[in-house]
C-alpha cells in the first residue's frame, strides 16, 4: 500500500470565549483580543485549502459552552463550508465544553463532515487512489465524562492507516479537569498510528512513533495569561504520512496574539532609569520575536535602588510604562498587568526608623508572626465564601486571596513589609 498524504489535527478553538477580566485592565484591546480565535480559525483553514491537505480533524472544544450569540455556530459552518468547497473532509469529536452548548444541537449537517456519535467509538473509512485510512472517534455527551473512553475504541482496521481522535486529560494535567481519563499504555495497546488529542491546551507530542504518535496539538488562539507559553505561539498540527508511516509532524501557529509573560530581574545599582531601560530592552525583544501582536504581563524582581520608587508608584506605575512600550514597538505589545516582586537594599534597621511592633511583625521568616496577623482575615474570608466558589473563581495563583486562601501568609508578609517599608524610607 503506497500512502502519500498530509492531514491537519486542531483542538480547542474556543470560539468567541467570553475571556471574563479583560474589561478590568485598561488599555487592552478587549475586541480584538474576544475575535482573535476567529481570525485564528480563518488563518487554519485558508491554510488548509492552500496546502490540500486531504482532511482536518478538530479534537474537541469548538465552543466555549452554551454561548448566547447563534451567530458562533454560523460563523463555524460557514468557515466549514470553505473546506467542503475544497473537496477536504472534516471529521469532529465535540469536547467537554461542546457538550454544554446548544450551538451543536442546532447545527445543520452537510456532507463532508462527520460528528462522531457521543454514545460509543466508531469508525469512518476513507478511501482513494493515495491512501486507505480510518479514523476512530468518540464525542461527549455530557460536560464531565470520567470513564476511560479508550478502552471501548474500536480495533484498528488492517490494511489502514489508523487514526485515533480523543479528547481527553490522560492521567491528569494541572489546570485542566479530568475527563475520558486513560493512559498511554491505554492508547497505544489500540495499535493505531496516529493519536490525534484535544483537552490540553498545550502542544505536547508525548510519543513520536514509537510504537505511535500521540500528540496534542495546543489550543488555536490563547485566551489569557495562564496560556502563555515561552516564545511559542498557539495552532494546530500538520501531519505528514509517507509510505503508511507519519515522516513529519510540524507545528503551525495560527494565532493572532501571543500571550506573553516577562521578566525583568533588577540588579542592586538599577535605580529608575535602569529600570525603565531594562524594560525597554525586554519588550523590545519580546516584540522582534513575534510576528504578532503581544498581551505582556510584566514582573519587575530584584533587590535593586528601585524598590522604592517601584512601590511607592505601584498603582499608576502601568501608566508610566504603557506609552513607552507603544512607541517602542509600534503599538505591537499590550500590557496586561504588572507585578512588582522586588526588595529594598536595606533593612528596617538599616532604615533606621522605630517602625513598632506591626510593622516588625512583617519581617519575612519570622515564623508564626504573619499567620497570626493574617488569622482573622482568613477567617473572615472563609465566611463569606466557600473553597468551591474560590475555584470557580480561577483566582490566579499568585493572587493576594489565592495566597490567603492558601494559608501562603509569609509570603504576603514580606510584600506588605516592602511596601511598608518603601513609604517609611520616602517619609510618608
Amino acid at each position: 500500500m503506497t500512502v502519500g498524504f498530509q492531514f491537519l489535527h486542531a483542538a480547542d478553538i474556543h470560539l468567541d470565549s467570553p475571556l471574563r477580566g479583560l474589561s478590568g485592565h485598561d488599555g487592552l484591546p478587549a475586541n480584538e483580543i474576544r475575535q482573535a480565535p476567529r481570525r485564528a480559525l480563518e488563518k487554519m483553514i485558508e491554510f488548509a485549502v492552500r496546502e490540500e491537505v486531504k482532511f482536518v480533524i478538530i479534537a474537541g472544544d469548538i465552543y466555549d459552552g452554551d454561548l448566547p450569540d447563534s451567530n458562533t455556530g454560523l460563523f463555524f459552518h460557514l468557515q466549514l463550508q470553505k473546506l467542503r468547497n475544497a473537496n477536504i473532509p472534516v471529521y469532529i469529536i465535540y469536547g467537554n465544553h461542546d457538550a454544554r452548548s446548544g450551538i451543536i444541537k442546532n447545527m445543520p449537517s452537510f456532507s463532508g463532515v462527520h460528528v462522531f456519535d457521543a454514545k460509543k467509538a466508531g469508525t469512518v473509512s476513507l478511501s482513494d487512489d493515495d491512501a486507505e485510512i480510518c479514523l476512530h472517534g468518540q464525542s461527549f455527551g455530557t460536560r464531565s465524562v470520567s470513564e476511560n473512553l479508550a478502552r471501548n475504541y474500536p480495533s484498528p482496521v488492517a490494511g489502514c492507516f489508523n487514526i485515533g481522535i480523543l479528547h481527553t486529560s490522560l492521567g491528569g494535567y494541572q489546570g485542566h479537569d479530568n475527563y475520558a481519563p486513560c493512559s498511554r499504555e491505554n492508547l497505544t495497546a489500540k495499535g493505531y498510528d496516529y493519536w490525534a488529542l484535544g483537552h490540553i491546551h498545550k502542544r505536547e507530542e508525548l510519543l513520536r512513533g514509537n510504537p505511535c504518535w500521540v500528540v496534542y496539538p495546543g489550543n488555536l488562539q490563547g485566551r489569557h495569561i495562564g496560556e502563555a507559553d515561552g516564545e511559542n505561539r498557539k495552532g494546530a498540527t500538520l501531519v505528514t504520512v509517507e509510505n503508511g508511516v507519519v515522516s513529519d509532524v510540524r507545528h503551525e501557529p495560527f494565532d493572532e496574539a501571543r500571550w506573553a509573560a516577562v521578566k525583568v530581574k533588577l540588579e542592586p545599582d538599577d535605580g529608575e532609569d535602569g529600570l525603565h531601560e531594562k524594560i525597554r530592552q525586554e519588550f523590545l525583544r519580546v516584540a522582534e520575536n513575534s510576528p504578532v501582536p503581544v498581551i505582556a504581563r510584566l514582573t519587575v524582581s530584584g533587590r535593586a535602588k528601585a524598590n522604592d520608587y517601584l512601590r511607592n508608584n505601584r498603582h499608576n506605575f502601568k501608566e508610566t510604562v504603557a506609552p513607552l512600550l507603544a512607541s517602542e514597538t509600534g503599538g505591537r505589545i499590550w500590557l496586561e498587568k504588572i507585578r512588582i516582586n522586588t526588595e529594598p537594599l536595606s533593612s528596617l534597621d538599616d532604615a533606621g526608623v522605630n517602625a513598632g511592633d506591626v510593622l516588625r511583625g512583617f519581617e519575612f521568616g519570622k515564623d508564626g508572626e504573619a499567620d497570626a496577623v493574617f488569622a482573622d482575615v482568613r477567617a473572615d474570608l472563609e465566611r463569606i465564601s466557600s473553597p468551591h466558589a474560590l475555584a470557580a473563581l480561577k483566582l490566579e495563583p499568585d493572587s493576594f486571596l489565592a495566597k490567603l486562601h492558601a494559608g501562603d501568609c509569609n509570603e504576603i508578609a514580606e510584600d506588605i513589609r516592602n511596601d511598608l517599608l518603601a513609604r517609611i524610607r520616602l517619609g510618608e
